[in-house]
């Protein structure tokens, strides 16, 4: 019954090479329904289509359409030297998200000199960067921005940092590594290891 919807439309669509195009969206179809195992119970909906997404990316070819049982986005590391190679891999991370930004908020109340800040700003990142390695994290992804200062020390630590990610996108990924999605101040004392998710792997590649 499958395959004959397959056929159906891809008849009826403007495309070449139809038997190919055929298989391959029969193979990856049963690859999904395979893989997506909705939680009616906990709200889930029944519909697969509430959680697949399409990528298109442009120039590929049909060999290499695939499945990813996990979740794709275009976003790169902030640091090139978090991971620098062309297909950089880190298996089961330990997986951190935080909806605010890993800085420091200046404010314009009063007058301060520009070392003052600096020294603080310094300081202020060198404490939050201590707290949140106190989780051990191998990757941190934030909803907001990540200061140089902060990027520069977590990759010393050799943690890769994903910033700037939408509030849907964090809660795909919460929902898939089961990791919590808080405040970078505040969860470590709150929840400790317990915020953390994890997943098979975590890949960069370039196209």
């Amino acid at each position: 019954h499958l395959e004959a919807i397959i056929r159906r439309l891809i008849i009826t669509s403007d495309i070449s090479n139809k038997a190919a195009w055929t298989d391959k969206v029969l193979n990856l179809v049963r690859d999904v329904v395979s893989s997506i195992d909705p939680d009616v119970r906990c709200g889930d909906s029944l519909d697969v289509l509430s959680y697949v997404r399409l990528k298109v990316i442009p120039g590929g070819s049909i060999e290499e359409c695939k499945y990813v049982d996990g979740i794709v986005f275009r976003q790169n590391v902030t640091h090139k030297k978090m991971l620098d190679k062309r297909e950089a891999i880190k298996y089961n991370p330990r997986v951190l998200l935080l909806a605010g930004g890993i800085e420091f908020h200046r404010t314009d109340a009063r007058l301060s000199s520009m070392d003052t800040l600096i020294e603080q700003e310094e300081k202020y990142l060198s404490i939050l960067v201590e707290k949140i390695m106190y989780l051990k994290p191998d990757l941190i992804i934030v909803g907001k921005a990540v200061a140089r200062k902060a990027q520069e020390l977590l990759c010393e630590h050799k943690v890769a940092v994903v910033q700037n990610v939408k509030p849907e996108l964090l809660t795909r990924i919460a929902r898939v590594t089961g990791a919590r999605i808080g405040s970078s101040d505040h969860m470590v004392g709150q929840y400790g290891e317990e915020c953390l998710g994890t997943c098979r792997r975590f890949y960069i590649h370039c196209v």
